[in-house]
């Protein structure tokens, strides 16, 4: 069952807002509904996105670590 509520707000609403109870407050949903929807167009909520950036910081420290080593060795 498709939501009479547009994707585009709901897209909006999840960039803006830094969690999903926030987000759904602004669109004037329920956070169970508008976890639904989410889920139901493939749209990253609040929390995921900060559960995206961490893995994305942790795996650039750790390039930056590698690099750092591989300099080291080419040194030595």
């Amino acid at each position: 069952m498709k939501s009479s509520i547009n994707p585009a707000r709901i897209s909006n609403a999840s960039r803006v807002y830094n969690s999903g109870k926030a987000a759904a407050a602004a669109i004037g949903i329920s956070p169970v509904h508008y976890h639904r929807l989410c889920k139901e167009y493939g749209i990253e909520t609040p929390a995921q996105r900060r559960q995206r950036e961490k893995i994305e910081q942790r795996r650039y420290r750790e390039e930056k670590v590698e690099l750092r080593r591989y300099r080291e060795e080419a040194v030595a």
